[in-house]
C-alpha cells in the first residue's frame, strides 16, 4: 500500500513539474500588434502567443521561436490570448506568407456559396487578401490592414487570394482628411451621415472612427472637425 502511495505521488509530483515548465515550442512565424499595447507572436499554424521581450525583434518581423509556453497573457490585456510565451531563443525566419502593412480597398463581400460573407481587401499594389476583420469599414471604403497573411491560400466558398489573415488590424488610412470617414479621399455628404448615424456616446471604442476630436462621443466638436474639412 504504501509502495503504491509512494508510486502515485511520484507520478503527480512528475506531471506537475511538467505543467510548471511548461510545452516546448518551436514555431516560425511574425511578431504582431493585435490592438494597441498588445505585441505578440502569431505562429505559421496561426497561434497567437504573448511574450515580454522579443529580443530586440519588432512587429513585422519573421521568426523562428524557441520557448516554453504556459497558460497566461504575461500580464498583458490582448484580446484572444490565453498563452504566455518564455523566448529562450529567437532567429528570423521565413514563414509560408507574408506581413501585410497596406492601405487598399475593401471589395464586393459575398461568397461563391450564398450566404457566406468573404471580407475581401486588395491593396494599392492589386494583391488581394481574405482578411479575418473588417471592423466598421464597408465594401469601397479605404482601410489600412496590417498582419500575418497566410499563403498564397484557396477556399471553396470565398476563392484563392495571396493570403489569407487570421487575425487583422484594420484602421482609417494615413493621410485621409479629418472628417474622411468612408476613407474615399474627401469629406462629403457620406462622411456627414456616418457621423448623424452614429451620434452620441460611442459603443465601438477603439473603433469609434466618428469621434474626431477623442472625447469618447460623437457631437457637435466633430461635426465641426467634418464641416472644416468638407471637399
Amino acid at each position: 500500500m504504501r509502495q503504491e502511495l509512494a508510486w502515485n505521488f511520484a507520478v503527480i509530483a512528475f506531471i506537475s513539474a511538467g505543467a510548471f515548465a511548461g510545452e516546448p515550442i518551436n514555431d516560425c512565424g511574425y511578431i504582431i500588434q493585435t490592438a494597441e499595447g498588445c505585441v505578440v507572436f502569431e505562429s505559421e499554424f496561426s497561434q497567437l502567443y504573448a511574450a515580454i521581450d522579443f529580443k530586440g525583434f519588432g512587429v513585422g518581423d519573421a521568426v523562428q521561436i524557441q520557448g516554453t509556453v504556459s497558460p497566461g497573457t504575461c500580464g498583458l490585456e490582448c484580446p484572444g490570448v490565453t498563452q504566455c510565451l518564455t523566448v529562450e531563443s529567437i532567429v528570423p525566419c521565413n514563414p509560408p506568407g507574408v506581413y501585410v502593412d497596406a492601405c487598399g480597398t475593401l471589395l464586393d463581400q459575398s461568397g461563391e456559396i450564398p450566404p457566406v460573407i468573404c471580407l475581401r481587401f486588395q491593396t494599392e499594389d492589386g494583391s488581394l487578401y481574405l482578411l479575418s476583420d473588417a471592423g466598421d469599414f464597408k465594401v469601397g471604403d479605404m482601410a489600412h490592414v496590417t498582419g500575418f497573411a497566410h499563403g498564397p491560400c484557396f477556399t471553396l466558398v470565398c476563392g484563392a487570394y495571396a493570403g489569407c489573415f487570421s487575425y487583422n488590424t484594420i484602421e482609417p488610412c494615413a493621410g485621409d482628411p479629418p472628417g474622411d470617414l468612408d476613407g474615399d479621399g474627401d469629406v462629403d455628404f457620406a462622411d456627414l451621415l456616418q457621423l448623424l448615424s452614429a451620434w452620441g456616446p460611442c459603443t465601438s471604442i477603439p473603433e469609434c472612427f466618428e469621434d474626431l476630436d477623442g472625447s469618447g462621443e460623437v457631437g457637435f466638436g466633430d461635426l465641426l472637425i467634418l464641416l472644416a474639412n468638407w471637399s
